[in-house]
């Protein structure tokens, strides 16, 4: 995740997909309230593989002492050093050439940063209170407390781009870096969750369950998991949606409260493992187009968006 540091305050600035820099208060991404700075002074940009700047401005912006070009895009690398207006301008330093994310930080720790897939548990996942997810019909983050209760009284959002949440007394920052006026461009040739098969062996009491994801002849065994139980859980309700023939766009979709019941478990472990799952087999998956939607979430509601699969039930195949 690229940032720049100031040169004098030391205050990290996260980039965007799109990032603005000048004196137009609520019209650019960051703003420097200084008569030598331009309405719009510069644009940092992420284009497809690296960053580059433009200065945009009338005194000019500098990259390791030389000035730049008007108008003209120029590479960013790990270190270079940028000054708004000359020497006697604003210095910053670029850290990190990687690619822009979606994050959320708290505030008075800059660098205290969790990366928003579509869910994540704070203040840390061994110690959560509060639970992030993404809506997959509005693609916005909500909150809740993660013993909210079947009331989901807790809930708040939708939360935009620098919108503030307070967990434990302390502030957090909503950093969607991925926003930008450019159409993203899909690789027609990455591979989709679709094509896994995710094969679930339950044990004939129910009390264990495995889970492995076949491609072809590549089997990747992901071993015995209480999660793995939850996903199943959801694919059998999904399942039996599908075949009551129900409207296809609220097929899978159950409320929390009754996963809860349905599991056993409190709302604490039900997040928990969820979050759980997510990272296990995201990770299994990585670099396959639609693993996100391994869970979808939305208000009191959860179901999985997995496409291909087997249940077996003591060795015999039950879906």
């Amino acid at each position: 995740m690229a940032y720049l540091k100031d040169f004098e305050t030391n205050q990290v600035i996260y980039l965007r997909a799109y990032h603005s820099i000048g004196r137009r208060e609520n019209e650019v991404s960051t703003c420097l309230e200084f008569d030598f700075v331009s309405n719009l002074h510069a644009l940092i940009e992420w284009k497809a593989t690296r960053w580059t700047i433009r200065d945009m401005s009338s005194n000019g912006t500098w990259l390791n002492g030389d000035r730049l070009e008007t108008f003209t895009s120029h590479l960013l690398k790990q270190g270079d050093v940028i000054e708004v207006a000359g020497r006697n301008g604003i210095k910053f330093d670029f850290f990190d050439a990687s690619s822009p994310v979606d994050m959320i930080y708290q505030v008075d720790q800059n660098l205290n940063v969790h990366q928003l897939l579509e869910d994540c548990l704070l203040p840390s996942s061994e110690s959560p209170d509060i639970e992030l997810y993404k809506c997959p019909e509005r693609h916005e983050w909500f909150a809740s407390h993660i013993d909210s209760g079947p009331s989901n009284e807790g809930e708040w959002g939708p939360f935009e781009h620098n919108s503030e949440l307070m967990i434990n007394n302390q502030p957090w920052r909503f950093f969607l870096g991925n926003e930008q006026t450019q159409t993203k461009v899909i690789e027609s040739s990455q591979s989709d969750m679709s094509d896994i098969e995710f094969r679930f062996d339950i044990s004939q009491d129910e009390e264990s369950t495995s889970l492995t994801l076949i491609q072809g002849a590549a089997e990747n065994d992901l071993y015995d998991r209480g999660h793995h139980y939850l996903l199943a859980h959801l694919l059998r309700h999904k399942h039996a949606q599908k075949v009551a023939s129900q409207n296809s766009s609220e097929v899978g979709w159950i409320s929390c409260e009754d996963l809860r019941n349905d599991m056993g478990v409190e709302e604490r472990y039900l997040n928990i493992m969820i979050f759980r799952a997510r990272k296990q087999i995201g990770e299994a998956l990585r670099g396959y187009s639609g693993s996100r939607k391994l869970f979808e979430r939305r208000r009191g509601a959860v179901r999985t968006g997995i496409s291909k699969f087997s249940i077996y039930k003591g060795g015999r195949r039950e879906i």
